[in-house]
């Protein structure tokens, strides 16, 4: 019986999901670890090229679009391991990387979560952990504080030799046990993509679980290439994730309040990419970043009326 299994869900990326294979399948050697893809209905030959080139693979071929987070719990599903690590296929694992966190899980009864650290292609860091959203961070957020006078704090984060308990981690890289997700998904289906892992992370701290930050090793990871064709929609999905979120986890007047000022975040930062509109990047960086936060309000009450508050059977 495997020990470790990693599920990779995969949208019409076939080169980089091949990459991605090959860098598992050399980290993984030697391990009790079984390999699983979700592809979620590409039209580029992926599911085909992953059956001829990893026969040793479990592929589940779905004939839609299911979303990230229905796609995982398939593969949860598939798998037979204690413990599942969640894997972009645009990404690149260094060897070690899976061993180390497999390790430190081990012999870390409280991790419900953990993952290493993300880099770019090039070395540089990149975000790989996240804060749970609060007033005082959203009010930040909005003002743009912290993206103009708080990054260099948060690179010595992610520099940091030590692994430490963190709010959650970033989606591209995250090994999870098993026995602690409450309730049978792995992932609430309520979200299509993104916000899954922040909601993942609330969950298991209700359980009595931490995630952790484990820096002992690197998993490249390029980013957006299964979104990148259609970015106004996947925008606007992402809203729709962080407004989900607010909803299922706060209350009341701050569940408003957070609302609102994710929706002042996105106004201010369609602001400061006027200033880029000298360039064909900068214009197109403006368009998607105003025609999403003009559709922000109606989209955010939409989903308020339609998401379970908190204390219902679906936001345990």
């Amino acid at each position: 019986m495997a020990d470790l299994a990693v599920v990779i869900v995969s949208y019409n990326v076939r080169t980089l999901l091949l990459d991605c294979l090959r860098s598992v399948i050399d980290e993984c050697r030697g391990m009790a670890a079984e390999v699983i893809v979700v592809d979620n209905d590409s039209g580029d030959g992926s599911a085909e090229a992953v059956r001829q080139e990893f026969p040793g693979v479990t592929m589940v071929a779905n004939q839609v679009n299911a979303g990230f987070a229905k796609a995982c719990n398939q593969g949860a599903a598939v798998a037979t391991a204690p413990y599942l690590l969640l894997l972009n296929p645009d990404t690149v694992v260094r060897l070690g990387a899976i061993r180390y966190v497999r390790e430190f899980m081990e012999r870390t009864p409280d991790a419900g979560m953990a993952a290493c650290r993300l880099i770019e292609a090039d070395g540089r860091p990149q975000p790989s952990i996240g804060y749970f959203p609060t007033l005082g961070r959203m009010v930040l957020q909005a003002l743009l504080i912290d993206r103009w006078v708080l990054p260099g704090y948060r690179r010595a984060h992610y520099s940091a030799g030590i692994a430490r308990p963190v709010d959650y981690l970033r989606g591209a890289f995250m090994m999870v046990r098993r026995a602690a997700v409450p309730g049978p998904e792995l992932l609430r289906e309520t979200y299509f993509m993104y916000a899954e892992e922040k909601d993942l992370a609330r969950r298991l701290s209700r359980n009595g679980y931490r995630c952790y930050y484990v820096p002992c090793g690197d998993v490249v990871h390029l980013g957006g290439k299964s979104t990148e064709a259609r970015p106004l929609d996947n925008f606007l999905v992402l809203h729709r994730s962080q407004v989900t979120y607010f909803c299922l986890h706060h209350s009341g007047a701050e569940r408003a309040s957070l609302i609102i000022l994710y929706g002042l975040f996105l106004a201010a930062t369609t602001l400061a990419s006027a200033f880029t509109v000298f360039s064909q990047h900068g214009r197109q960086r403006f368009a998607l970043f105003l025609a999403s936060a003009v559709r922000y309000p109606l989209l955010a009450a939409r989903v308020c009326r339609s998401v379970t508050a908190p204390g219902s059977a679906s936001a345990s």
